[in-house]
């Protein structure tokens, strides 16, 4: 149990295998190739502030698709390719690195479809190292639109901020508090 957070509820393999038998009654069905999701003590506030920050935005930007990690990974195993996920190489090892939401700005008619925006919520500093390889993968992904940071923190939006001016990704990435999309998360101090 976490003090100070509301309960969290998945669906387990039964609840998935219910709502399908009761799809043709109009109720929810869980969407094919979407992996369960799993809650770990260690990732629980990390997942509550995604949640929190998917809601600011979809009350921001009406309109838009906002969809989360696991989503993303089902699309483009389905299409094959990458759509808002970049490799990046750390500690000598190359791998596939996820964005926490996906905006997807509504098509235009007669018009290329707009690129989506990768977003990253920061609750804790990653290593300088590996900072410095997801930004400059960001950097220099042509796929998306930009990477939008939301930083818990003072600190954390300074070390962001300098790890950008180093690498000159200003033009890829964008960083703001995490209070300027959400007003509380209960068990945050969110800085104003």
């Amino acid at each position: 149990m976490l003090v100070g957070y509301s309960d969290l509820y998945t669906v387990t393999i039964a609840g998935r295998r219910e709502a399908r038998r009761h799809a043709d009654a109009g109720g929810y069905s869980y969407p094919k190739g979407l992996r369960m999701a799993g809650v770990a003590i260690k990732d629980t506030r990390h997942m509550i502030a995604c949640a929190s920050v998917v809601a600011g935005l979809e009350r921001r930007y009406p309109g838009h698709r906002v969809i989360g990690e696991r989503e993303l990974q089902r699309e483009e195993s389905e299409q094959g390719r990458w759509l808002a996920s970049v490799n990046i190489r750390h500690r000598g090892r190359t791998r596939s690195h996820f964005p926490d939401i996906v905006i997807w700005p509504p098509p235009t008619p007669d018009a290329p479809a707009p690129l989506p925006v990768a977003v990253e919520v920061e609750l804790t500093m990653r290593s300088k190292g590996e900072l410095v390889e997801i930004l400059r993968a960001w950097g220099r992904c042509r796929y998306i639109e930009a990477a939008l940071y939301y930083a818990a923190s003072t600190k954390l939006e300074e070390k962001l901020f300098d790890t950008v001016d180093a690498l000159r990704v200003w033009d890829m990435v964008v960083v703001n508090q995490l209070s300027e999309n959400v007003d509380s998360i209960p068990g945050f101090d969110l800085p104003r």
